[in-house]
């Protein structure tokens, strides 16, 4: 382990790191002393990439949501992921609102699901359970699942 490196070091592999992919200040702090450098020295160098531009939890979190939403995910989890990469709640839930959840979760639902009907209650449940795992809302799941069983019956 590395006991002192300067910080010209530290700031060489934090650009490395958010080359490729923007990333926490907590994620950078956690890569960077498992690579032995000191946490003290670490953080005065995020520090100063985040005055400089280089580093944004806000940037981070921006393009996170619009990642995971993309891909079918809720806001329920989403916020739990954020949290779990250092993203304060307030920031979280200031973010979250302006994505439009239905079309994502009704993407999710058609991909799962294409065509089929909800023929019965348990696969009503499976159908809950599927878009709850997926981090969604009691409330939106419901709205979902009323709207296209009302579809359903009427064709």
């Amino acid at each position: 382990m590395m006991s002192h490196p300067d910080s010209t070091q530290i700031k060489t592999k934090c650009l490395e790191l958010l080359a490729r992919r923007e990333m926490t200040r907590l994620e950078l702090v956690n890569k960077l002393t498992q690579r032995g450098f000191d946490v003290e020295a670490v953080h005065a160098v995020i520090d100063e990439l985040h005055q400089q531009g280089w580093q944004s939890d806000q940037r981070f979190t921006e393009q996170y949501i619009a990642m995971r939403a993309s891909k079918g995910y809720g806001p329920v989890r989403i916020k739990q992921e954020l949290q779990e990469r250092g993203i304060e709640q307030t920031d979280v839930e200031q973010s979250l609102p302006s994505q439009d959840w239905q079309i994502y979760m009704l993407k999710a639902y058609r991909k799962k699901f294409s065509d089929t009907h909800i023929i019965d209650w348990p696969e009503r449940a499976k159908r809950m359970r599927f878009l709850s795992y997926r981090g969604y809302t009691a409330e939106q799941i419901n709205t979902l699942l009323n709207t296209e069983y009302a579809t359903e019956l009427h064709q």
